[in-house]
C-alpha cells in the first residue's frame, strides 16, 4: 500500500516513508539546514543526508542527541556511519494529540545492507580502482600512503568516502610540494 504523502515533492523524509518498518541508512553528510514550518516560522536544524536518497532527514534535538551519543558531537565524523530510523509518535506541539514522527534507534545497527528510500543505493566509499590510483600517486610523489590513513582515521584506503577522494589527491600533491620545498 502506498501512503499518499510519499507522492508529494518533499525536501525531507517523513514518518510516512517508514510505512514498511525500520530503515537502516548510511549517513553521507550532515549540514546546517534552514526549515520553514507551519505559519512561515523559520528554524535552523541539522539535516542528515544518506546513501540512496536525495531527501534529507531534518534532526530534532532528540534525534540529534541520539546520533551524537552513538558517534560523537562532531557531524563531520558521522559520514559513513549507520543508523536505524523507526516510526514513532510524539505530542503535537499545539497539545491536540499525538502525531507520527521518526526516531533514531539508540544502538548501532548490526552489519547488513541498508534499506533503500528510492534512488541508487550506492556505496559511499571509493572504489578499489580509486584506492589504487591514490596508492600510485603516493608512490609517484614520494608520500607515505599511511599519512592518508592517519588523517582520515581509516583502516584502509577503500574505507575513504567517495566525497573525500579529490581532497585526498590534493593532500598528496600538497605534501609532495612541501617535502620538495616548493610551497
Amino acid at each position: 500500500m502506498t501512503d499518499y504523502r510519499t507522492m508529494y515533492d518533499k525536501e525531507f523524509i517523513g514518518a510516512w516513508d517508514l510505512a514498511e518498518g525500520d530503515k537502516t541508512i548510511t549517513i553521507t553528510k550532515c549540514v546546517e539546514g534552514k526549515l520553514t514550518g507551519v505559519g512561515g516560522r523559520k528554524s535552523k536544524k541539522p539535516v542528515v543526508y544518506f546513501r540512496g536518497s536525495e531527501k534529507g532527514f531534518a534532526l530534532n534535538s532528540t534525534n540529534g542527541k541520539t546520533i551524537a551519543a552513538l558517534y560523537g558531537n562532531h557531524v563531520e565524523k558521522w559520514a559513513g556511519k549507520r543508523i536505524t530510523l523507526f516510526k514513532s509518535t510524539t505530542r503535537n506541539p499545539d497539545g491536540t494529540g499525538d502525531v507520527d514522527c521518526i526516531r533514531v534507534r539508540p544502538q548501532e545497527p548490526k552489519a547488513g545492507a541498508d534499506s533503500a528510500f528510492g534512488g541508487a543505493d550506492e556505496d559511499p566509499r571509493i572504489t578499489t580502482a580509486q584506492a589504487d590510483e591514490l596508492q600510485a600517486l603516493c608512490a609517484a610523489k614520494g608520500v607515505d600512503a599511511a599519512e592518508l590513513l592517519k588523517v582520515g582515521k581509516l583502516a584502509a584506503l577503500t574505507d575513504m568516502l567517495a566525497t573525500d577522494f579529490d581532497g585526498a589527491k590534493k593532500f598528496v600533491e600538497k605534501k609532495a610540494k612541501a617535502a620538495a620545498g616548493t610551497m
